[in-house]
């Protein structure tokens, strides 16, 4: 089965490290990176489930127009994550503990992991968006923070050099009411960029059935 572009794109953000370069417009240096540490823990310590709508743009040089897709989101410690495409197609990505499950024009597939689901995207998209523990990122990405009046925003780039060869740039937003994240921005080699925007986001509440 041939993926489309906007199934493939979100594999490539679960399952790489993301970076940054660079201080964005609108955003100054934050360098109270240990108490933003702190509130993001306290405040993560007791979320367990996400539902949000999101959008997702792909701009590139080589296509006329932005690629738009849209849907819903959902997010479970210790489960995974779960894309439900609804616009323009519909189709399904579900990273769990041991596989990627991809369901689209009536086809399924499935990757699966190796021994105990190591290399699993799953441990990356958690850690990422929950951002639980920035001390222990800090430890393998060269870590930015900066401030607007919108909230945070969290660059990472990678130490390792060939993830540097794929991956240009990854901007975490931070909304400044609530410390969830608002929009990863993830740009590739080539001047082309994917965004993820999430909205009506909720927390904790119970979450549809998964596909399996």
């Amino acid at each position: 089965m041939e993926m489309k572009r906007y199934i493939v794109l979100p594999l490539v953000l679960l399952s790489m490290s993301w970076a940054s370069w660079g201080q964005p417009a609108g955003y100054s240096p934050y360098l109270a990176i240990d108490s933003l540490a702190q509130a993001l823990q306290v405040r993560n310590a007791e979320l367990h489930r996400i539902a949000a709508d999101f959008v997702q743009e792909e701009h590139s040089p080589l296509l006329a127009e932005v690629g738009r897709s849209s849907g819903r989101f959902y997010l479970q410690v210790g489960r995974g994550v779960y894309f439900d495409y609804q616009q323009p197609e519909e189709s399904k990505l579900v990273a769990y503990s041991d596989s990627v499950l991809i369901l689209e024009g009536g086809e399924r597939q499935v990757i699966r992991f190796g021994d105990r689901g190591r290399g699993n995207p799953m441990g990356q998209m958690l850690e990422l968006t929950l951002l639980r523990d920035l001390g222990k990122l800090k430890g393998r990405y060269a870590l930015d923070v900066y401030r607007g009046n919108a909230g945070y925003l969290i660059v990472l780039r990678p130490r390792r050099r060939e993830v540097v060869k794929l991956i240009e740039k990854i901007s975490i937003y931070l909304r400044a009411e609530d410390l969830a994240v608002s929009r990863i921005e993830l740009s590739l080699p080539g001047g082309s960029r994917t965004s993820y925007e999430f909205t009506n986001q909720q927390f904790n509440l119970q979450l549809p059935e998964w596909p399996q």
